[in-house]
């Protein structure tokens, strides 16, 4: 596993800033900035679910009567605060699982009573607010069991604290990140990039594609449609050949 100076190296060398030499290395700002480049970079992929390889699995104990949750670090669900919740369910304690319906805000706020006197043993709607510093998740109707809710979401990329920290993503990511922190060099530090040789944007966007394409490969896409635009917006059964 590379270190992340290793990679930050590796990137400023792309960019002819330094020799090819195994003895050629930046100075020290050019290692600092190169650190702050790399976490930034990192930081904005863990915005994108294509470039994210994992999804995170975490739970928490509804508590009776309360709907809403707030999820992050030292909050009610300590644990890294979601981007996003792509799925969710509730499990009884003869471990059944029931499927969370995902609402968007809109239908979130069209519910017509979300008081308390909605109450139900298994809530059947999740609403995930993405608040920063904690995000929020609110079910619906009230919970009436202490039951068990678990969500997943994807893992952002983790940032680096050191130069000498090590990178340990799967393969493909060492060197979509060394074209692609090059390419983020350029831009925050106005170092033109090469004119000739390599061709370090043709090169970040091919290897940030192959992690896409392999990440997209690893998931389920299945299509939903509204009730008011298509007769049926979610597979039937279909009597002719005995399936959905």
């Amino acid at each position: 596993m590379p270190t992340a100076l290793e990679v930050i190296v590796r990137a400023y060398k792309a960019l002819t800033v330094v020799g090819t030499s195994s003895a050629a290395s930046p100075t020290t700002e050019q290692r600092n900035d190169g650190l702050t480049a790399l976490n930034a970079l990192l930081d904005s992929l863990s915005n994108e679910n294509l470039t994210c390889y994992q999804v995170r699995e975490d739970s928490f104990t509804l508590s009776v009567g309360v709907s809403s949750y707030t999820v992050g670090s030292g909050a009610t669900v300590n644990v890294e605060r979601p981007l996003q919740i792509i799925q969710a369910y509730i499990q009884d304690g003869g471990g059944n699982n029931y499927m969370f319906n995902l609402r968007t805000r809109d239908w979130w706020n069209m519910i017509g009573n979300r008081s308390n006197i909605i109450t139900s043993q298994i809530p059947t709607d999740m609403f995930y607010d993405p608040a920063n510093p904690n995000g929020i998740i609110a079910v619906w109707p009230y919970p009436t069991a202490a039951y068990t809710v678990f969500f997943d979401s994807y893992r952002g990329l983790t940032t680096l604290s050191t130069l000498t920290e090590s990178i340990a993503f799967p393969k493909g990511y060492e060197r979509m990140m060394v074209y692609n922190l090059a390419v983020e060099i350029a831009s925050m530090t106005g170092i033109p990039l090469p004119q000739s040789g390599t061709n370090i944007q043709e090169l970040a966007n091919k290897s940030m594609a192959a992690i896409k394409r392999t990440n997209e490969g690893n998931r389920e896409i299945i299509a939903k449609y509204d009730n008011a635009i298509v007769s049926h917006a979610y597979p039937t059964y279909n009597i002719y050949r005995d399936a959905p």
